[in-house]
């Protein structure tokens, strides 16, 4: 019986292979979609779950709670918290903090690289897994000068060495931070998967924190990681941790809220468990040292496939209806013949499965093909499914059945309750033009339509993006970094050198450029005010650099000797929240800006500048030239665009003259800033591809639709042309029905689009007011491919010689 079941069905198959094309093509690009979102997905939520200790590891994060009850969630603490708490907290295995730096790191005097390191405690490799190749990891962080480096870092700082890993372990590696220090090789580790959320290339002790940088966030440096024991009741647990506070953090949070008193510290502020395997998914928490992504990225990919898919599951459908009448006489000789119901419904659905195997097959060919495209424009690094994981072969037989019941539930249901009697007589009111069909091909452009509409506006949004004036000068700018040590030095010989090349328009200083670093700062006014600022430090410089208006008042001058520390500026946002004019912020002081100095005053306001991309607002701002604070760790030079390659080679040719030990480090300003946009146009790519495959399978079903809607009237056209119906009369009879079908799909889809493109703009502070011709463009596209498609068999029906199609009359 299976046999002759499938003797049939690759017979009926082979009988109409226009049909069996159309369906093959179609859902085999909805099966390889899913197949790219399986893999996306999988790897999104899978993120540290690798662990060996991944159940009972946790992030610990702090909740702030202002008093109009706003909760702030954060995950930085003093260094010296994780001892403290694996010291008194029972159930506790153990603890680590975790700082993520840059610096600088040299092995003689040939060999420089600017590497990311973590700074963790000696029970770090033993909570996680990464494993060493080389080193005891019970023992390899206990020394203050200890360094556990990567496989790929010993091959860039010893290429000599040929795999031979153990013979690094005593070597030496200078760290070039706010001093240099010699670090001893004490283990070597395979490199971080990129499924963990921390990413680091270099592990060395948590006592060394203070000599990378500072961290200006009022609460601490480090973020912590806790082993508990497996069992332990997170809410008794989360309730001893709570009772540090007041011991251990009072300070601190004083430094926050100095009106708070010791008793209250737990009712604005607790602490809370966060288990390790949420991390990588959770934006609620302000995270400063792990990789994050957002999950609605995985729910986007999801339908995204799942309607592309969807699509070519219609076309199967509305080309079975559209087939209903051919199929319905061989429904009724079969029945007649004694045939069950039950007996047709396995045929078909056999048919549906058998096509889809082919569509699978075809599909793992078609995503094997465009994955290094999906990869390049997700940023992922996938590889297809191995076929010895039994998740996979689970997914891809899941995709067979699921799609082939799926798609071959009309012909399965419907046909095979046709009545032998209804069939022979002709009584059948199944067919191309009922509603059912309509409303297929109905719901296929509406989801194409929406999907064209939603990639335009993500176009239009990242055109706004690139090309609103962002308060500052892009073009020309170079960003040129600075060493870790000596930095001020280094930057003021550096400034004067290379201002002596007639190419260098102006050079300016700062601690940071404007895609690098964060330091915010709690201050307040004269007044008790507290106002949140963004701090970075410039020098005078730095408004004529970047070509920054000064609104009122004075700029800051290296010729009045108490500026570095008593004069900043602030912006017209920081203005604007204290509701002031800008004269009236001119002379106010910034107080608790630094508890150990005199409080600065503002000497000047600039207009607001975009220090963020425009998904933020702009953010109160204190530009200072204040050396406690911040170092400088950026120069950034205008050059003359005409002679940019040239001058280029001369910042390198300086550079090397002044640091000649550690490499020259440039970017380009405006291309760093086009970064922040990177995801926005990787998403506008993906959609993109989705909305060109749907319109792709749309099309496929409309040419098959149109396709069987001639064959049906073949003798009609022939009456039509023998009666003197022209061949433009006898397009627009086909086109018609389909074309007005299109356009109501239009009607639908731009209401539907509207309102998912508003709610995705609400992501950004500053965005593009959605505009008619977004939604007349796409559907004017839509209407004018349907109608090409669609043409194509109306204009081969309507020069076709009559006599063929009457000559069995």
């Amino acid at each position: 019986m299976l046999k002759n079941y499938l003797k049939i069905a690759f017979r009926s198959l082979l009988k109409q292979k226009i049909y069996t094309f159309i369906n093959v093509l179609g859902l085999s690009i909805g099966i390889a979609c899913c197949i790219f979102i399986f893999l996306f997905v999988q790897e999104e939520w899978s993120h540290d779950a690798f662990h060996a200790n991944a159940d009972n590891l946790y992030r610990l994060v702090i909740a702030q709670k202002d008093d109009s009850g706003e909760i702030y969630r954060n995950t930085l603490f003093p260094h010296t918290f994780p001892q403290t708490i694996h010291e008194s907290v029972p159930g506790v295995v153990a603890a680590s903090g975790f700082v993520k730096s840059r610096t600088w790191i040299s092995y003689g005097a040939d060999l420089s690289f600017q590497q990311h390191f973590g700074q963790v405690e000696k029970d770090f490799l033993n909570m996680f897994s990464f494993p060493l190749i080389a080193g005891d990891p019970a023992t390899a962080l206990s020394q203050p000068d200890a360094v556990v480096i990567s496989k790929e870092v010993a091959d860039k700082f010893f290429p000599e060495i040929n795999g031979n890993y153990p013979s690094l372990l005593g070597r030496v590696l200078r760290f070039h931070g706010s001093e240099a220090k010699d670090y001893t090789v004490t283990g070597v580790m395979e490199n971080v998967t990129s499924l963990s959320s921390l990413q680091f290339d270099m592990l060395t002790p948590l006592d060394n924190v203070k000599l990378y940088g500072k961290n200006n966030n009022d609460m601490g440096e480090t973020t912590i990681y806790l082993q508990l024991k497996p069992g332990t009741n997170l809410e008794n647990m989360e309730t001893s941790l709570s009772a540090l506070i007041d011991a251990n953090l009072g300070a601190r949070i004083a430094e926050t809220n100095d009106e708070l008193e010791p008793a209250r510290y737990r009712e604005f502020f607790s602490l809370h468990l966060q288990p390790l395997t949420d991390v990588y998914l959770d934006q609620s928490v302000n995270s400063n040292y792990t990789e994050f992504s957002k999950p609605i990225y995985s729910y986007i990919l999801s339908a995204i496939a799942f309607l592309v898919l969807f699509i070519a599951c219609i076309n199967f459908t509305t080309l079975s209806i559209g087939r209903s009448t051919t199929r319905a006489m061989e429904v009724g000789v079969r029945k007649a013949l004694g045939a069950y119901r039950q007996q047709l419904m396995l045929q078909f659905w056999g048919e549906a499965l058998l096509l889809t195997a082919l569509a699978l097959v075809l599909g793992i060919g078609v995503a094997e093909l465009l994955l290094p495209v999906f990869n390049a424009m997700s940023q992922k690094s996938l590889s297809l499914f191995n076929l010895e994981n039994l998740n996979s072969i689970g997914i891809l037989f899941g995709i067979l059945i699921v799609t082939g019941l799926m798609a071959g539930s009309y012909p399965a249901i419907i046909l095979s309750r046709f009545s032998p009697v209804a069939v022979f007589k002709g009584d059948l009111s199944v067919g191309g033009r009922n509603r059912f069909t309509r409303g297929m091909v109905l719901v296929q452009y509406v989801l194409s339509v929406s999907l064209i509409i939603i990639t335009l506006v993500i176009v239009q949004q990242l055109d706004f993006m690139r090309h609103k004036d962002t308060g500052f000068a892009t073009d020309a700018v170079v960003v040129v970094d600075m060493p870790h040590e000596n930095t001020d030095n280094v930057y003021e010989l550096y400034k004067q050198q290379i201002l002596k090349n007639d190419n260098i328009v102006t050079a300016t200083g700062s601690d940071r450029a404007f895609t690098s670093g964060k330091s915010m700062r709690g201050t307040k006014n004269d007044k008790g005010e507290w106002v949140v600022v963004r701090l970075i430090r410039v020098d005078e410089d730095y408004l004529k650099t970047l070509d920054i208006d000064l609104l009122a008042g004075r700029n800051i001058s290296s010729e009045m000797a108490t500026d570095a520390t008593l004069a900043v500026l602030v912006n017209e946002a920081y203005v604007k929240k204290l509701n002031w004019t800008n004269e009236q912020a001119l002379g106010q002081q910034l107080l608790d800006l630094d508890d150990n100095q005199e409080p600065p005053v503002i000497v000047g306001v600039v207009r607001d500048f975009h220090i963020d991309s425009m998904h933020r607002e702009i953010e109160p701002l204190v530009l200072h030239n204040n050396p406690d604070y911040h170092r400088m760790y950026r120069v950034l030079v205008r050059i003359r665009p005409s002679e940019m390659p040239q001058t280029v080679d001369f910042l390198k040719d300086t550079w090397e003259t002044l640091v000649p030990d550690q490499p020259f480090k440039y970017a380009f300003l405006d291309e760093e800033l086009d970064k922040q946009y990177k995801s926005e146009e990787q998403w506008s790519q993906i959609i993109g591809y989705a909305s060109f495959f749907a319109i792709l399978i749309s099309c496929l079903g409309l040419l098959g639709l149109a396709a069987l809607a001639v064959t049906r009237r073949t003798k009609e056209i022939g009456i039509r042309k023998v009666l003197g119906a022209s061949a433009p009369n006898i397009i627009s009879l086909i086109a018609r029905e389909f074309l007005i079908l299109v356009a109501i799909a239009n009607l639908i889809a731009w209401p539907l689009s509207y309102g998912i493109a508003s709610q995705w703009l609400q992501n950004f502070a500053y965005r593009i007011d959605l505009s008619v011709w977004v939604f007349v463009a796409a559907g004017v596209l839509v209407v004018l491919v349907a109608l090409f498609t669609v043409s194509s068999q109306a204009i081969r029906a309507a020069f076709t010689n009559p006599v063929k199609s009457l000559r069995y009359e």
